[in-house]
């Protein structure tokens, strides 16, 4: 697939991900595997970068200090071995606060140099500090109460 909006740099072999199987995770101040983010991509052949967007959410439990998430985006060619990519790390969240119990939702893009071949990506993040701990993908329903979770949206595509 192609899209061209008015000249504009085209978008192709556009890949999608948006796990239903989500789980919503706790995330301390130790560097984590983002759950529901990880992507297999092999970019266009004539591509000159590639974009991965993300749109998750994240909430203020388990204490409500502050909720600092440290989120950065990660590539492997062997899905073992990984490497941050420069300029991708994002400090986002609120606080300090008496009682801090908001809820976030973002919407993120990373644009990266284009590259040969299949690549593993990811996101990880670790809190800012063991105040600001917070959980990836919490979701909450008036009727409900708790819920499974808000699962990221994820697209990832080549820029030609």
């Amino acid at each position: 697939m192609t899209y061209s909006p008015l000249g504009f740099p085209k978008i192709k072999n556009v890949t999608n991900l948006a796990d239903l199987t989500f789980v919503k995770d706790q995330v301390g101040t130790t560097i984590e595997d983002l759950e529901g983010t990880a992507v297999t991509y092999t970019p266009s052949s004539d591509a000159v970068s590639v974009v991965y967007e993300l749109m998750c959410a994240i909430a203020w439990s388990p204490d409500s200090a502050a909720s600092f998430m440290n989120l950065r985006l990660q590539h492997s060619t062997d899905n073992a071995t990984w490497t941050t990519y420069d300029n991708t790390k994002i400090f986002a969240g609120n606080g300090p606060e008496n009682n801090d119990n908001n809820w976030h939702i973002y919407s993120m893009s990373f644009t990266v140099p284009a590259w040969t071949g299949q690549r593993y990506l990811r996101l990880v993040a670790r809190a800012w500090s063991s105040s600001s701990e917070f959980t990836w993908g919490r979701s909450y329903s008036i009727s409900n109460g708790e819920m499974s979770g808000f699962c990221p949206m994820i697209s990832v595509y080549s820029v030609v």
